[in-house]
Order: structure tokens, then sequence, then C-alpha cells
């Protein structure tokens, strides 16, 4: 092996971590151990499966034991969504090293090489799904989790435990302790129960999965060494040397004890020189036996026969009921794994990115969609549908769109094969938002969260991850009853709620600033740690396309937001202003001035703290007023009667060709009243009648633009 492996068992999750890039002594794997003696039901179940082991006969001629196998594929946006090839790779491997047909068992050294062992046990992707459905074995889910997570992927994808062998690949594994790199984990048949069943199996990073694409160049090793792990094998090293081969250490008696875990391959290791104790296969001190699929070492070739012994002994075990089932003839037929099954071509299964994900375009923007994922069989025509778009329906495997009016769209994507039966059908929310006719003026944008049907209509909430989001709460406000809250407590008592790395955001309605200098934005925000090592943070972004492409701003660290209110493990919610920290972001300066269109991204990065609130959101900056009116002066803008009560008359001269827009806002900067939006008018005096009677009294200003400069008049409402 090139890498080096490091283990850590945890009794909680019921766990068995391995493979670390750095050697460490692992003590949690001790405990699991520990806990076996002392647990008279586990330890009388091993006793019996270990026994009957060191008793069995050597047989190249046993039954063979198929398992049927699912591979559930986490990847991220395509990020480690390996081949149907590299799947199938990683179970051929798996199957050469179980029934020793690997190339390097002449590798193994002549004191060991009788001992080696074939399992004849044979894993087998499924071919019938638990719906009875046609299919490859494989399932494929888009989620953040395939990063740094642990047992959280299991609920993500999940086949019955009694039939089925599950395999989680991911792109990587939070490690529970210690350094390096975590490869994968296993859990052991004695510590499942019904209570954990659906954890039964192994996560393992998917360049760890066979020889091909992600993992070219690799042995698979790993995934051999954790399935050992599911069949009850205990390291080489477990315990240390111990006394007699029966009743310590891995407990078989044809591997010789080894004091603790080796790493690269040093044929001289030699830790423990009581080999010969109890019924042991040796009948005098031995080197270690590192060339066990169970020990840490780099040079891993075989399994002996009495760890094949235990492993077919806890496939039929009857302490094992989910296992007997699993390699019962009957399953097999019903999984399609059985030796008489003929293969089908099965449904292709429509499979995009994630269905919660957001697409963010302009009015007028060509948006091409492309089918990048879909998985389990050929396809045979598509089916999209794009309702609000021009064309509104397409056959196409990329099929490109335009949507000619602003609003919420949804579209919807089916795929068929062969037999004429199509996959399930996803939907995705798209926005399209108007960059020529921006609702907000960058002079002054004030957003307090007062207001619940404005901030739906909006405000764009991202929630990549399915889980939580940001919502409109009125259980806080910074002096006021309202604001946005993000759940973030990940561990509020047993309900999941934001995990380590979930990032959740918002996006403001388009804000114009092409009239402003020192553009600033600001808000206050309500945070609390829920521990010492609770890392969450803040970063802002900008956009000047309706969103689809952004620039990152600034970055607030938690301890920039968590002003006096300490650590909390319970649910955090502000009672007083004096628990709300201003944060400001200055830096905007020479890159939206000018912008017409500027979107802002508030993205909070949830790392194990706990709830966040943001309230009294503000963009401003210096309006560049005087200027303007010098030069569109020559309009001879007039407002009368200013006061008024109801309605009033815009009067203006028109000197130039170039259109002309004219609009009213509130002192928010929010556009109230569109009265002419960029057309050409003839040249010379314009009148309009502006109907206010729907405006509350207050201070409106009337916005006129052209070629680029604009005149601001105030306007006041009785």
């Amino acid at each position: 092996m090139l890498k080096s492996i490091f283990k850590v068992a945890t009794i909680l999750t019921l766990l068995l971590s391995s493979f670390v890039v750095k050697a460490q002594k692992c003590g949690t794997d001790h405990s699991v151990y520990e806990q076996m003696l002392q647990d008279p039901a586990s330890r009388k179940q091993l006793d019996k499966i270990y026994n009957q082991a060191q008793l069995s006969a050597s047989s190249s001629k046993a039954p063979t034991i198929v398992v049927p196998v699912v591979v559930h594929v986490i990847h991220s946006n395509g990020v480690g969504n390996i081949s149907l090839a590299q799947i199938q790779d990683g179970i051929d491997k798996i199957n050469r090293d179980f029934n020793k047909t690997n190339a390097d068992t002449s590798q193994i050294r002549s004191v060991f090489a009788s001992l080696s062992g074939r399992a004849d046990i044979e894993f087998r992707l499924a071919k019938i799904d638990p719906n009875g459905q046609c299919t490859q074995g494989v399932t494929r889910v888009n989620s953040y989790l395939s990063f740094d997570k642990r047992n959280e992927v299991k609920a993500l994808a999940q086949w019955d435990e009694n039939k089925y062998f599950n395999v989680w690949l991911v792109n990587s594994i939070q490690s529970s302790g210690g350094t390096g790199t975590t490869l994968g984990y296993a859990q052991f048949p004695f510590s499942t129960n019904s209570s954990s069943l659906n954890t039964y199996g192994i996560v393992v990073r998917n360049d760890e999965w066979g020889g091909l694409g992600t993992a070219l160049g690799g042995n698979g090793r790993t995934v051999t060494h954790e399935m050992g792990h599911c069949f009850n094998l205990l390291h080489t090293f477990q315990s240390g040397c111990g006394s007699s081969c029966s009743n310590s250490g891995d407990r078989i008696c044809d591997t010789p004890p080894a004091a603790n875990e080796t790493f690269g391959c040093t044929l001289s290791n030699n830790t423990c020189s009581n080999d010969a104790s109890g019924p042991s296969a040796f009948s005098t001190n031995v080197p270690d036996q590192m060339e066990n699929y169970m020990s840490y070492d780099d040079c891993q070739y075989m399994f002996t026969q009495n760890q094949v012994n235990v492993m077919r002994s806890s496939l039929s075990n009857s302490a094992y009921p989910w296992m007997q089932n699993m390699v019962s003839a009957s399953n097999l037929v019903a999984t399609g794994t059985n030796d008489n099954y003929v293969p089908q071509t099965c449904s292709p299964i429509a499979h995009i990115e994630t269905p919660t994900r957001v697409l963010l375009a302009c009015v007028g923007d060509t948006i091409t969609f492309s089918d990048n994922y879909t998985y389990n069989g050929p396809v045979q025509s598509y089916n999209w549908s794009f309702p609000g778009a021009s064309p509104s329906t397409s056959s196409a495997a990329n099929p490109s769109v335009v949507y000619t009016t602003p609003g919420k769209y949804n579209y919807t994507f089916a795929v068929s094969g062969q037999n004429g039966t199509s996959s399930q059908f996803i939907s995705q929310n798209i926005i399209v938002t108007d960059g020529s006719n921006t609702p907000y003026d960058g002079v002054l944008y004030e957003e307090g969260f007062q207001n619940a049907l404005q901030v739906f209509n909006e405000f764009i909430v991202e929630n990549p991850t399915g889980n939580t989001k940001w919502e409109r709460t009125t259980t806080a406000g910074f002096n006021s009853t309202a604001s946005f809250k993000l759940n973030n407590n990940a561990r509020s008592g047993t309900t999941f709620t934001q995990g380590f790395g979930e990032v959740e955001s918002f996006i403001t309605p388009s804000i114009d600033m092409s009239n402003v200098t020192n553009p600033k934005l600001e808000f206050e925000v309500a945070y609390r740690k829920r521990s010492t090592s609770s890392s969450d943070y803040i970063e802002i972004q900008s956009s000047i396309d309706c969103g689809k492409t952004w620039i990152n701003r600034w970055s607030f660290t938690n301890s920039d937001i968590v002003g006096s209110n300490g650590i909390s493990q319970a649910d955090f919610t502000p009672t007083s202003s004096s628990q709300w920290e201003k944060v400001s972001v200055f830096t905007f300066q020479g890159n939206l001035n000018g912008q017409s269109n500027v979107m802002f991204k508030i993205k909070f990065n949830s790392r194990d703290g706990n709830n966040a609130y943001i309230d009294n959101l503000k963009v401003f900056g210096t309006a560049i007023v005087g200027v303007e009116e010098n030069s569109l002066s020559q309009l001879n803008v007039l407002i009368y009667p200013n006061p008024t009560r109801g309605n009033f008359t815009l009067s203006f001269d028109n000197n130039s060709s170039q259109p002309v827009s004219a609009y009213l806002t509130d002192l928010t900067g929010r556009r109230m009243i569109n009265m002419i939006n960029a057309e050409s008018l003839v040249k010379g005096n314009h009148k309009q009648l502006i109907n206010s009677e729907s405006l509350h009294s207050g201070i409106y200003f009337v916005v006129i633009e052209q070629a680029g400069s604009r005149t601001v008049k105030k306007l006041v409402v009785q």
C-alpha cells in the first residue's frame, strides 16, 4: 500500500474509522474491544463465532456466499460523481482480495503462505432495487454532505440492510480524532442492534474505491480492510500481545499477535514473543503478519483461513439475522444477484443539480440547461418543460431558453429509456430579474424585515442543502419585532439543523448605485457561539449581472459578530439591543460606482455555532445630486402642487433625442411609481399628471434620467 493507515473506533456511533496518512495510536479503537468484553451478549456471540472459526477445517470448495451490494455515490455538483466503470472496478478488486485471486499473493512470505485463506465470498452489484425495479446497483445524490461528514451521508440514500450491503462513497470524511486523513470507516456486526441497523455498512472516500478514475493507481485495500470489519474481523494488533491467542489480541490463532499498529512494510518487525501461546498455528516465535489485510501496513496481501471462517460464520450466524437474510437464496433472487439472473436494460434516472438550488438570470438572457448526471440506463428521449420561457418545451439533451418577463419560475425534466418509462421529474427554481428596471436607489436602501409579503417577494433565499434556511421571524429584532433568522444550532436537542460546513445565503433586491459615491453596506447581527470551537463566519458578495456571477467583498469572523453574547448550547434568541452588533462594509468604491443593477448576497457559513439573526440592513452613500442637476438643468423640471394631497404634475423640457426615464421613490430608495420608462420623446415641453392617491403621507423623490445623468426633486405628500 502507498498510504499508511490509521483507525479510530467510536462507541457512541458504533463506527470504526480507518486509514489516515499519519500514524497515531488509537485509544478509542481499544475501547471498542473493551466494551465487547464487558457486554455479555456481544461477548457470547463472538466467543461462539471465534471458537467455531478455530475448529473449522480449511476448504477451497466451500459454497460461495453472494453479498448483494448497493453503492451510493454522494457527490457535490459533479465532484466525486465517479463512473459506473470505477464502481465495478472497486467491486472486482474486493472480490479478488476475498477470493485469493489477487496477483500479489506471490509476495506472501513462506512462513504465512500456507495459512492464506480463500473466503469464497462474492460481492455483486444489485440488479433489482427495493421497489422491484431494474437497477445498476448504484444511486447518486448531489449533496454538500459529500465533504467532511460522517454518518449524516447515510440518511441521504439507504436501502434495506436486510437485503443489501450499503456502501457510501464520498469526497472526504470528517476525522473522529487524531491527525491525518480518514479514508474510510465501517461498523461491526457485534456492535449493531435494531436501532443502529440503518447505519450498517461502510463509508469510503471515492478515491479509495477501485483503481480507475479518481482512484487511478490505487489498490482498493482500504475497502478490503473495512469489509473485514463489517464481518467481525478485528485488527491483527488488537489489544497488543495479550496472552492466549484464543481469548486475547484479535482472537485469531493463525495471525501472530502484534504489540501495536505499524506502518510501511518493515519485514523484520517482531513485536510479540508469545506467538505460540494457546491453540496457535505457530510452534515458535514468528514475525508480525503485516501481509494481513487487517494490519495497517503497506504490504497487505491476505486473509488467513481462520479469518475467513470468522467472516463466513458471521454472515450465516443467527445472531445477525439481517446478514442471514441478505445472503439467502431467496434474497439473491429478489435483488437480481443470483447466478441465473438475466441482465436487463434499466430505465434512466433523471439526476441534475440539487433541486433546492436557485438559478439566477436577467431578462433576455439565454440560459442553457444540461443533462450531466442522469444514470442507471441509456436515455432515448428527453422531456423538458419551461413555463414562461421561449421555447416552453424541449426534447433536446441540452436546450437553451429565454425568459422575457421578470419573475420566479420552475422547470421540470424527465428522461425515458427503451421501455418508454420516464424517470422521476426534477423541479428547480429560476429567478429572472430586469436589470434595466432597478426598484431601489443606493442613496439610501433600508430593510427592517417588517413587511412579510415584501420580504417574501423581494428577497431570494438560497437553500442548497435542503435543511434549514434564512427565514423572517417575529421572535426577535433590533429595536423592532422582526428580523431574518437562521436556525443554526447544529445540535439543538435531537434535531439536526445546520451541520458543520453548511452555507445558507440570502440575496437583496437590485439596487441602483449609479448615482452614489462611497457606497457602504451595514447591518445589525445577533449571534452566539455554541462552544469555544465554534467558527461560523459571514461573507458579503455583490453581483452586477442579476446574480449570474458574484464577487467576494468582505468576510466577518465570529469574533466580529459575537459581541458579548458568550457561549451557550441552548437555542439563542436575542432579547435586547445590546445583543446586536453593527457590521459595515466600506470596500465598494471603484467597483460599484456607475452600476445600476447591484445585488448583495449575505452568506452564513455554519461551523458548529448557534442561531444567527440579521436586521436593519442598509445600503447607502453620497448622492451625486448637484452635478447631475447642473447637467440636466436644461430640463427645467417642475413639480406642482408640492406639497400635494392627491395628484401632481411633472413638467420638463426635452431638448435631446436621448430616451428619458422618470420614476418616484420613497426615502429608502424603493421605486414606487414608474412615470416614464426609457422613452424617446419629441423635443419640447412635456407635462404628465401623476396619481399619488396610493401614497402614504411623507417625503418622496422624483428622479429623471437621461443620457447617463439624473436630476432629483423632492416631493411632499400630505
